[in-house]
């Protein structure tokens, strides 16, 4: 069984909560206590509990009071946010306790460093948030990150992957912002794919906010020959034919993807020759990286090489058989291999590339997202009851 736990003001740091008011996992609206505690980054009670305005209020919980006097069912695991554990005044209470630690749709654990240019926190990093862990008689972590921390079961929940799931209407076009264009969504993909040979252009990269990886990327592509689909909020905007359409990070133009041999995935975190301790921390896959695979893309990703296994694990082929080994420990390793890639593209076995185009898009229109949440609690191993 497990229960996410409902905290009091006075077990939170309040000082540390105020420096980590405008980030993404936690805010003035997401307030870590109270009945109103935002849930949002609850896995479990997301995976079961979805769409109860994520907070404590509508699901069943347990309170701080009632786990430190161990008021409780000992067997029960307790979920606690990445967010909610950073700010605690003190977690000596979970001694011989089990938890689940989670963040439903980010990678990072709280309290550790990251390696995100416009997020350094360095004056926050707490690395009792991980010793603290051990403290407990089982704990596991989940976030969307394939990445591991040694001592801690580490599990990755791909929120992402789910999203993308359910936002395609399978029957028609797609909604919400991905496709407005796509009357078709399944002769579209097909049509893509078969497409391969007469493509013009040579890759799409779509970079959202600036980051080092992504800076590294696109002076790298705009210096080449190579003509492609390049920019993102923090560089130029990427050309393409839906004037007034606001390029939502979730939309997808329709020449990006039908004039474009490759779709290159720059993920949210990248490893770093100068923070390895750092970045080599995180692996998530986003919608970024799920976006090529719903439609039926070749793609090439720059991110931590570790999120490979999970593509792998849930039946995706990632073109490594075709185009080699080309991620490395470092983001300027794999931006160039990549790039050799891109160059040489032509010469690749365009047959056996549009076959795995074929398996991908064939195996995310298998895996529903119920299927997925079944995969991810059966390996999890612990009921929600």
């Amino acid at each position: 069984m497990i229960l996410p736990i409902l905290f009091s003001k006075e077990h939170i740091d309040i000082d540390k909560l105020a420096n980590l008011s405008n980030q993404a996992d936690i805010t003035p609206r997401k307030l870590p206590y109270g009945i109103k505690a935002c849930v949002l980054q609850n896995t479990l009670s997301q995976i079961h509990w979805h769409g109860r305005d994520f907070n404590l209020s509508n699901i069943p919980y347990i309170t701080i009071e009632d786990v430190i006097s161990c008021n409780y069912d000992i067997d029960t695991y307790l979920e606690i946010t990445t967010a909610q554990w950073f700010v605690l005044k003190d977690r000596k209470w979970v001694k011989g306790k089990n938890i689940i630690i989670t963040n439903y749709t980010e990678a990072w654990v709280r309290g550790l460093p990251i390696a995100i240019d416009n997020v350094q926190e360095e004056e926050l990093v707490d690395l009792t948030v991980v010793s603290d862990m051990l403290l407990a008689k089982d704990c596991v972590l989940v976030r969307d990150n394939a990445t591991t921390i040694p001592g801690i079961r580490c599990l990755p929940y791909h929120s992402f992957y789910t999203e993308s799931r359910d936002w395609i209407d399978f029957e028609g076009g797609i909604g919400h912002a991905w496709l407005p264009w796509c009357d078709n969504y399944h002769q579209f993909v097909e049509d893509n794919i078969a497409q391969l040979p007469y493509k013009t252009k040579t890759y799409t990269a779509l970079l959202g906010w600036d980051k080092r990886h992504r800076n590294e990327l696109h002076a790298v592509l705009t210096k080449s020959n190579m003509e492609g689909y390049l920019g993102g909020f923090g560089y130029n905007a990427v050309e393409h034919d839906h004037p007034g359409r606001i390029q939502h990070d979730r939309f997808i133009a329709k020449e990006w993807l039908w004039e474009s041999k490759v779709w290159l995935s720059v993920e949210t975190h990248c490893p770093t020759t100068e923070l390895p301790h750092k970045s080599n921390q995180m692996s998530s896959i986003t919608e970024k990286t799920w976006k090529p695979i719903a439609m039926g893309m070749p793609f090439l990703i720059v991110n931590n090489p570790d999120c490979l296994n999970s593509l792998r694990e849930l039946g995706f082929n990632s073109f490594i058989e075709v185009f080699g080994c080309y991620m490395e420990r470092n983001f300027v390793d794999t931006i160039d291999n990549i790039v050799d890639i891109l160059e040489n593209f032509d010469s690749y076995d365009t047959q056996r590339i549009q076959e795995i185009c074929k398996h991908n898009y064939n195996r995310f229109i298998e895996l529903t997202s119920d299927d997925y949440r079944k995969h991810f609690m059966d390996k999890l191993g612990i009921a929600y009851a």
